[in-house]
């Protein structure tokens, strides 16, 4: 399962997408993901505009107020190093 986890984050990685930024509502991110996979909850109800952080044509969508990669490829080939449990 992680060789099969790794081969296909390596993939995303070489189809090079872009990472790119906005600002939008709460109500703007719902509409196109959905609040669950934006973990809204965890971000106080006072702030109404986030930094979002885009990859693609929203293979993924994430409020971050984080540093990113421009695009995958500049993140370059993944290796699997171990595990640990916390």
């Amino acid at each position: 399962m992680i060789e099969t986890t790794f081969h296909k984050a390596n993939e995303m990685v070489e189809s090079n997408l872009e990472v790119t930024d906005a600002v939008m509502t709460r109500d703007e991110i719902n509409a196109i993901m959905p609040a669950d996979r934006t973990n809204m909850d965890l971000l106080p109800i006072s702030v109404k505009q986030l930094r979002v952080i885009r990859i693609g044509d929203n293979v993924d969508l994430c409020p971050c107020a984080g540093t990113h990669v421009r695009e995958l490829g500049e993140i370059g080939t993944l290796e699997y190093l171990g595990k640990k449990n916390k």
